[in-house]
């Protein structure tokens, strides 16, 4: 507003109005030729220094604001005007005022708050010089309070804010109504009431500010060059009181006026992109109170036009990048687009990077950028973007001092910071942080201020989350209040468009309350209010489907504790409705498609499996292919994926659903390797662009490594390209989950047989072949008794130290390669584990199948004896073998990029903590997973791993099959085979010999698919052991 004023006051100047008509450059080199002639303390010498001065300043306007140099030049000659001048010469408060505004404009281009001081100063001399009574003394009042304006802003002193109050009340109280300058100084006066407003709230304050804006608009005639200004003042008086009570006329006036605005200002025009993009904030302003997208859409063209049309090196830019910022955001919270979310975090990090250290806006955009990290966080969960959010944060409210006017809004922003890694992290410390700052931001902002309703509920909102962790009432109780009180004060505005969401957290604390007081009245009125938010709240609007879980759960408490049918199909309706709707947080949905699916399982089986369909489809968004692994992994064990997985398919098997629990699987485990094997994924059949660019920006995600702006853009752009892909006949279903029908096709060489665990009972699942329905095979053994088994059987294996390959307990690592005996008590214990795995697990499953196939152990062990075996098998092919010294970690990775079939005869460690960081130990150094799964592994068919832990998981992963062997896969090779402990010296070479005789043996290359020749190994090492 202050740069309308500045116009209006800069254009009434007559010099500069007459200089419209004139040559710039002709002009200038006249008085500078004239003023060179004229010696020092010439009468006229001051009055052609002041008119030199107001040259440059046109022509500095003339250049869009952007040539510095002409600015300089203007504020030197109007020095030497006001030096020039003796006291009591006539135009001396003419030059000052002048001077005033040219440092006015130096300040708003380069923020040196000296120039700021020094306008002030002029601008108090010129009101000085200028007498009581004196025809021009309005207009000097106003050229000052628009100064001291500039100076609250700066400084956030609420005494410069009444000063530039009181100096424009005086300025309208001196000027009489039918002159020509009133409506210029009611303009100015209902800027300051607006300033005051937004200060302390009142609606006093706002209502003065839009009667004043409306009087000069009035006293305005509509061919008035300045009628478009005042039109835009009035708008934004309209709009403070539209967002203060949620009267939609007003803000229908305030589009209205601004649309006129444009109209009024041509294309080329300097003020022309400041009026396109105060436009579309009016737009994005009615589509954030209707929810039409129509006027979304408005807001970013009106705003992108404003980016488009302003220079790069224009002062404006960075103020239309951080507006343009916010529809973005505004549209990703619409239809959860990822390239929306890219564009709001572009936009903002450009405005910051644009914006000098020491800058009076710096703050404000490290706010917008803060909140765009904060919004990447919530939908994709990467630890970065949490921590990139709070630095911002804490950096926006380090730069605005105490008393700003924007401190509470920074200081809240940065309380929501802490809310978000407390989520995440659970450290109490950073509950306590979001409760103290919420508080500060309370405390800092008056009774009647239009955002203390805003400051309150977030309040409410971290002391809700400090009750669920304390479980004190005092916190619940105080959670209340202040939610009470943010309704009540947006309750004459019942348009309000905060309504909504005010009232459902009210609900949730009134939930809350119920769930510890067991009184009715309270889940009474919580479902009320959030039925009243879901009623405000448009079909489309990006909020709607967490308000209408929030509805289903407090339904489904209600039936639970009244057993009313109708309660129990409303919960459900409102459930299965809300999933019908995109979602912007995936994780929150993931945990309501899951509480959704426990209560249908128990109340209204049929709901059951269309809720873990639910929430197994939001796996892609929650996993996100962009992460790195460990920030996938960090997910699976958060958000207990594992756990949901079996808990899914237990559902489905007690409800005959056998097709959908093989589905569920099928998303459930190894997502991880999934995503990873999809980025290798054949383009055969492929356009030749299209297979050629998805290869590209595949691979570019295989790595895993790539920080999180490249790994956006490069989501964005494959998913894009796959949207294409999906079009063409024949890739409908190109990498989305495949339906049992397509699954199924694994039973092509046999039975698939799965098997499920679960604490109420454990299953197997049988596929016998490519035509065929499941087929469940009940297992009568507990979760408990599994776990049992599983830790009797870690415990043999660690006394023997058989984690590592070739040492027995009382070998050192370093030491000789002694031959790994077990004892008789120890080989009794190991025959109990068999025979209790046949007969609670493999012998029904035998029974099942009715078949002779067995399953055994693939153990490798050996070295050189290892390697002449295999050499001896397969005479007759080409082999390369790396033995000792050779086998450094170059020579190996250039093998593994060459070859078709790997044998490795060596160490192996697993990382359980990273799993990627799992490695083979070579000569002289070692070859991790995460190097593994970057090589370009065209040739790779079968890779046998005889390695010690090469197939051995993660417990907490337990179904990701993050080992090496599961690596290599990844990786590209289309078979692995690992070892899960150590072996006898004895079987390492006996197996690969069986192993590779076997495949080898009718003398033709052998598939990857032939592997599963190594059973016959297996066979013959049971068998040779137990005749032993």
């Amino acid at each position: 507003m202050a740069a309308h004023v500045n116009s209006h006051l800069d254009s009434s100047d007559v010099s500069e109005s007459d200089a419209n008509h004139h040559n710039f450059g002709v002009e200038i080199q006249q008085m500078q030729d004239l003023v060179a002639q004229l010696p020092p303390g010439h009468p006229d010498l001051s009055r052609y220094q002041h008119r030199l001065g107001q040259a440059f300043s046109q022509i500095y306007r003339a250049s869009g604001n952007l040539n510095v140099d002409y600015l300089e030049a203007a504020i030197q000659h109007k020095h030497e005007a006001v030096k020039q001048a003796p006291d009591g010469h006539p135009d001396k408060a003419q030059y000052f005022q002048s001077l005033a505004l040219s440092l006015s404009d130096r300040y708003q281009r380069l923020d040196d708050v000296e120039d700021l001081q020094s306008s002030l100063q002029a601008n108090e001399e010129a009101v000085a010089s200028i007498p009581e009574g004196h025809p021009q003394r309005p207009n000097y009042l106003q050229s000052l309070a628009v100064t001291m304006r500039d100076h609250y802003l700066r400084l956030g002193d609420d005494e410069d804010l009444e000063a530039s109050l009181a100096l424009n009340q005086e300025a309208v109280d001196l000027t009489p109504m039918g002159h020509t300058s009133r409506a210029s100084h009611l303009q100015a006066l209902a800027v300051s009431f607006t300033d005051r407003y937004q200060r302390f709230g009142g609606l006093d304050d706002l209502n003065a500010a839009v009667q004043h804006d409306q009087e000069a608009v009035d006293l305005t005639p509509p061919s008035h060059p300045d009628r478009a200004d005042r039109l835009h003042s009035l708008a934004i008086s309209l709009r403070d009181r539209y967002h203060e009570l949620g009267n939609l006329d007003d803000l229908e006036n305030a589009l209205k006026y601004k649309q006129e605005v444009v109209e009024r200002t041509p294309r080329g025009h300097p003020d022309r992109a400041g009026c396109l993009q105060s436009l579309g904030v009016a737009f994005g302003d009615r589509y954030r109170h209707t929810g039409d997208l129509p006027d979304l859409e408005a807001a970013l063209q009106y705003k992108e036009e404003a980016v488009d049309i302003t220079p790069a090196n224009h002062p404006g830019r960075v103020r239309y990048l951080c507006s343009l910022a916010v529809s973005f955001t505004d549209r990703y919270q619409r239809l959860g687009e990822l390239t929306d979310l890219a564009a709001a975090l572009k936009n903002n990090q450009e405005a910051v990077l644009l914006t000098p250290a020491q800058h009076t806006e710096r703050a404000a955009r490290l706010q917008g950028l803060a909140n765009s990290f904060g919004d990447r966080f919530q939908r994709l969960g990467d630890l970065e973007d949490l921590h990139a959010e709070l630095k911002n944060s804490e950096e926006a409210v380090a730069l605005t001092p105490d008393g700003h006017p924007q401190r509470a809004d920074r200081v809240q922003t940065l309380a929501l910071a802490f809310r978000d890694r407390y989520q995440r992290l659970w450290d109490p410390k950073d509950l306590d942080a979001a409760v103290h700052r919420c508080q500060e931001a309370v405390d800092l902002t008056a009774a009647g201020h239009p955002k203390r309703a805003a400051y309150l509920h977030s309040l409410a909102v971290v002391l809700g989350d400090k009750y669920q962790r304390f479980e004190k009432l005092a916190d619940l109780e105080a959670a209340l209040a202040n939610d009470r009180e943010a309704v009540n004060l947006i309750s004459r505005g019942e348009d309000h468009p905060k309504r909504a969401k005010y009232l459902q957290n009210l609900a949730v604390s009134f939930g809350d309350r119920y769930e510890r007081l067991e009184d009715l009245g309270d889940l009474d009125s919580a479902l009320q209010l959030k039925q009243d938010a879901v009623d405000l709240t448009p079909q489309e609007h990006p909020s709607r489907a967490g308000y209408l879980q929030s509805l289903a759960v407090s339904f489904a408490a209600r039936y639970q504790r009244l057993n009313d049918p109708s309660d129990l199909q409303a919960a459900c309706t409102h459930y299965d409705e809300s999933f019908q709707l995109p979602s912007l947080t995936p994780e929150s949905a993931w945990k309501a498609a899951l509480d959704w699916a426990s209560f249908a399982e128990k109340f209204q089986p049929e709901d059951c499996i269309k809720a873990f369909s639910s929430a197994f489809r939001l796996l892609p968004e929650i996993l996100w292919v962009g992460h790195t692994i460990p920030v996938r992994q960090d997910a699976i064990r958060r958000l207990e994926i594992s756990r949901a997985t079996s808990t899914a398919t237990k559902a489905c098997t007690n409800l005959s659903n056998l097709t959908v629990a093989v589905e569920v699987l099928e998303q459930g485990l190894a997502t991880t390797f999934q995503q990873m094997l999809q980025l290798k994924t054949s383009t055969v059949g492929l356009e030749p662009d299209q297979a050629e660019k998805f290869q590209q920006l595949s691979m570019a995600l295989y790595t895993g490594q790539l920080d999180s702006d490249d790994a956006m853009r490069l989501v964005n752009e494959r998913n894009e390209l796959l949207k294409d892909i999906r079009r063409q006949p024949g890739f409908a279903y190109f990498l989305l989950p495949k339906p049992y029908k397509v699954l199924r096709r694994a039973a092509q060489g046999g039975p698939v047989v799965i098997l499920t665990s679960h604490q109420d009972s454990c299953d197997g699942l049988i596929i016998r072949n490519t035509t065929s329905e499941p087929v469940h095979v009940p297992l009568h053994v507990a979760l408990a008794q599994l776990e049992a088994q599983h830790v009797c059987l870690a415990e043999l294996l660690r006394d023997y130290n058989a984690r590592t390959r070739g040492e027995s307990a009382s070998s050192s690592r370093f030491g000789k390669r002694e031959r790994f005996t077990i004892r008789k008590t120890s080989a009794e214990s190991f025959a109990d584990i068999l025979t209790w795995l046949w007969i609670h697990i493999v012998g029904p499953v035998y029974e099942a199948l009715k078949s002779t196939d067995s399953a055994g152990s693939n153990y490798l062990r050996g070295v050189k004896q290892e390697i002449d075996k295999i050499a001896t098998v397969v005479s007759g092919i080409d082999i390369e073998c790396l033995e000792g010294g050779q086998a450094t970690v170059d020579a190996v990775e250039t093998q593994l990029k060459e070859c078709s079939w790997l044998h490795l005869a060596c160490h192996g460690m697993q990382n359980l903590a990273s799993p990627t960081q799992s490695r083979l130990l070579l000569y002289e150094g070692s070859l991790d997973l995460g190097s593994i799964l970057q090589m370009p592994l065209s040739n790779a068919e079968v890779v046998f791993l005889a390695a010690c832990q090469t197939a051995m998981g993660d417990s907490e992963l337990v179904n990701e099959s993050f080992h090496l062997g599961g690596g290599f896969i990844a990786a590209g090779f289309r078979g692995a085979i690992g070892t899960l402990w150590s072996m006898n010296d004895k079987d390492g070479p006996f197996v690969a010999e069986k192993f590779y005789a076997r495949l080898f043996g009718d003398g033709r290359r052998p598939l990857a698919s032939d592997a599963a020749g190594f059973a016959s190994g297996c066979e013959t090492i049971e068998a040779t052991r137990s005749a032993a």
